[in-house]
């Protein structure tokens, strides 16, 4: 276990009742994850920005312990590390605000992510940070309702944004859009039903734009008819989960309907709104019944083919020539909701592994009918004693399923693994050992 580590996580499961789910542990114990590059599983000449979305309360007690303090520099630094490996861009952090004592913690660390990259944009960590301003950031001071509530969010989002500007977005590592600083909204107008939001948004957009670099909003697709607002400049595509049921668990691309109504959809407006920010996403799953808050709304991971379904969605509308400018990974570490991706995620593969004379062979073990070969990139040999590891071959392709020993191990008796390297942010695996003499 890492040092910074203060437990082990073990894993989270779904609901007990929902007996007919295809993902039964939505988040798996810590595995050996490969963490290279995303922009390998895009389409060719992919150059799109990476932003991984984050939480920032593990380590609160209002949360499920996962094992780790987010107000840890350790563990930011190794976080991060990770995501820079993935090929990242930056960080989004769901923001709960400057004002309220009770979600300091959040603030906590977000400031340790702000302090972590002044020391080493520059040079270690070329990664970057930008904020999404939740609906926590004014809910408990502005309760939701028929109560008209304008002053107080205006008030509220306001002052964050000032403190956004002064504490993050003038520093160099702050996400940009043509100079401009982005912010992005999680929230859902329509619980403070007596709100004038119209007036809200004019004078919260009117007090950013006298910024010396005007703030640039970001809102979600499903919640306001981004496309359309009329202050916004762009729209970041969501979850959109469906309440479970044996079937809709399947939805992986919208809450009603087994088509991918909801991100084509937005694929579609961004397409036709050039000018606009467009923040694309993939997703493992979703399953919020670890959250205290939870309906149990469900999205099966299907051992990988979700992301697989939403990363090759993109490719209907963007290539090497039209680029999908930014990319999200929703989530890195929304361990409650069951879509974090930091400890990998489970194609449903194990590899068993033979030896006939020198000949080496293998194979993949599905423990489910969803595992698809799409999740695996390449194969990896090695022989070993009991205390080294030495590589035989490596880069083996995917669709090969044996090779000839003999004049790739030294002479001795050695222990043959076989290594199945997984497409990045999914679990790798190794047989157990096969006995061989080499001569």
């Amino acid at each position: 276990m890492p040092p910074y580590c203060r437990s082990p996580f073990t894993g989270n499961s779904t609901k007990a009742a929902n007996t007919e789910a295809q993902t039964v542990v939505v988040n798996p114990v810590p595995g050996n994850v490969n963490f290279s590059d995303l922009h390998s599983m895009l389409y060719p000449g992919s150059t799109s920005k990476i932003l991984f979305h984050y939480q920032p309360w593990f380590g609160s007690s209002e949360h499920i312990d996962v094992g780790y303090n987010e107000n840890n520099k350790t563990v930011v630094a190794n976080q991060i590390a990770r995501m820079i490996a993935l090929g990242g861009y930056g960080v989004i952090v769901d923001w709960y605000g400057s004002t309220n004592p009770a979600r300091g913690f959040h603030l906590n660390t977000t400031n340790v992510i702000a302090k972590y990259l002044n020391s080493c944009f520059s040079t270690t960590c070329p990664f970057r940070m930008a904020i999404m301003v939740d609906k926590g950031a004014f809910s408990s001071q502005c309760p939701k309702g028929k109560k008209d509530q304008t002053s107080c969010i205006t008030k509220n989002l306001t002052r964050d944004m000032d403190y956004i500007n002064n504490h993050y977005a003038k520093e160099p590592w702050y996400v940009t859009d043509r100079d401009n600083p982005i912010v992005l909204f999680f929230l859902h107008e329509p619980e403070w039903s007596g709100t004038d939001w119209q007036r809200v948004w004019s004078e919260v957009k009117s007090h950013t734009n006298s910024f010396e670099r005007p703030f640039k909003f970001v809102f979600e697709e499903e919640d306001v008819n981004c496309w359309r607002h009329y202050l916004g400049d762009g729209c970041y595509v969501w979850m959109n989960p469906a309440k479970w049921s044996p079937q809709s668990q399947f939805d992986w691309g919208a809450s009603s309907n087994p088509k991918p109504v909801y991100y084509e959809d937005f694929y579609k407006n961004a397409v036709a709104n050039p000018e606009k920010i467009a923040i694309g996403a993939i997703k493992k799953g979703f399953d919020d019944n670890n959250a205290s808050w939870g309906t149990n709304r469900v999205t099966a991971q299907q051992c990988g083919q979700t992301l697989l379904n939403t990363k090759d969605l993109i490719s209907n509308y963007y290539n090497s020539r039209y680029q999908l400018e930014y990319l999200g990974v929703p989530t890195w570490n929304d361990y409650e909701e069951g879509s974090e991706v930091e400890t990998g995620i489970d194609n449903c593969y194990t590899v068993s592994a033979s030896i006939s004379g020198h000949k080496l062979n293998w194979t993949l073990d599905a423990s489910s009918s969803y595992a698809t070969p799409a999740t695996v990139d390449h194969f990896t040999i090695y022989y070993g004693d009991r205390a080294t590891l030495y590589v035989a071959k490596d880069s083996i392709s995917a669709n090969v399923t044996s090779i000839d020993l003999a004049r790739l191990v030294p002479a001795g008796n050695w222990n043959i693994y076989v290594r199945m390297v997984a497409k990045p942010l999914f679990t790798n695996r190794i047989s157990d050992p096969v006995a061989y003499r080499s001569r």
